[in-house]
């Protein structure tokens, strides 16, 4: 679980952001958004690369067929 006083200010930043008051359940749901997003970037920062390591990409050829 990420840092809970990180998850509380960017629920403060989302809410001073909205011009209108936030249901409970919405709440929630986006605090567990945000932490569920803090935890994938920690574990992105923890997984060791080399410079060697490049981004995966696809290649897909173009054919026009009109």
């Amino acid at each position: 679980m990420a840092d809970e006083r990180l998850v509380d200010a960017f629920v403060a930043q989302v809410r001073a952001a909205v011009d209108h008051e936030i249901e409970d359940e919405h709440l929630e749901r986006i605090r567990k958004g945000i932490d569920d997003k803090l935890n994938q970037g920690a574990t992105l920062r923890n997984h060791p690369l080399k410079n060697a390591d490049e981004p995966f990409s696809v290649f897909h050829p173009y054919r026009n067929e009109s």
